[in-house]
């Protein structure tokens, strides 16, 4: 995997691999081939930033071992207790840090 894909979706180094590891359970030796297939729905969503902080407007990084899958995409979470918010209402989570997430992204940037 390229530097310059993985900036086209917003990973923060070393995170993605790690989480998609976890996340997707694969044989040995294949680990690799669904994350570079689909990177989209393997790699972390917002960068890998928690959803629950990014709803409230700042960014914190997420933890690959506090994961969560909900419609086929992968969240990584700072905090255990935003892992279980986050399961009872994903939806309005993923919401709320979408609307966000632009205007954040651009301020990381800066």
């Amino acid at each position: 995997m390229t530097a310059e894909r993985q900036e086209s979706y917003g990973w923060r180094p070393g995170i993605a691999f790690i989480a998609l590891l976890a996340a997707i359970g694969a044989p040995a030796g294949q680990e690799g081939a669904p994350f570079v297939a689909h990177p989209e729905i393997y790699g972390p969503q917002f960068g890998g930033y928690d959803p629950i902080d990014l709803a409230r407007g700042v960014t914190c990084g997420g933890n690959p071992q506090l994961w969560a899958v909900t419609g086929q995409r992968l969240y990584l979470f700072g905090r255990e207790e935003h892992r279980d918010a986050f399961a009872a209402d994903p939806g309005r989570f993923v919401s709320d840090a979408s609307a966000r997430w632009p205007t954040l992204q651009q301020d990381l940037a800066e």
